[in-house]
């Protein structure tokens, strides 16, 4: 099977009648204020990654998963795996929803797309969606 791309956006809207998808506010940096020092981003976006069979009349499915690297390096989560069934559609998206990213020290964070053929095979590292993320400490003036 054959990773065409992923990107993470605020939302998505799926045309049933047409089997097309627009993506809404394609996200590649995030920029927030708080007052006091956090280990997590309150956001909510979508991972949104698009498979083809690689031989176009050959059925295939494997999973994927992601994981996010900080700017260190450093994984910080795992996600589960999901199943990607390219045995009745030559093509598949894959829509993840990420509720919240763990945070520690601005920078490049990564979203590594990774597949299994099935359960026995180890992940592979296909692609690496960046997003940029940058807080700032806001002073409290109250007095």
């Amino acid at each position: 099977m054959e990773h065409i791309w992923s990107v993470l956006c605020r939302s998505q809207i799926v045309d049933r009648e047409r089997n097309n998808l627009s993506l809404i506010d394609i996200i590649e940096q995030i920029n927030f204020g708080v007052k006091k020092e956090i280990d997590h981003v309150p956001v909510q976006l979508y991972l949104v990654s698009m498979w083809w069979r690689t031989d176009r009349d050959v059925s295939e499915s494997g999973y994927e998963r992601f994981e996010i690297l900080d700017p260190n390096g450093e994984i910080l989560f795992t996600a589960p795996k999901i199943q990607i069934d390219l045995t009745a559609h030559t093509r598949s998206r894959a829509v993840i929803e990420v509720s919240g990213l763990p945070f520690t020290t601005n920078g490049i964070y990564r979203f590594v797309i990774q597949l299994a053929i099935n359960e026995e095979t180890e992940w592979m590292n296909l692609v690496s969606v960046p997003l940029e993320i940058n807080r700032e400490i806001i002073p409290d003036i109250t007095s």
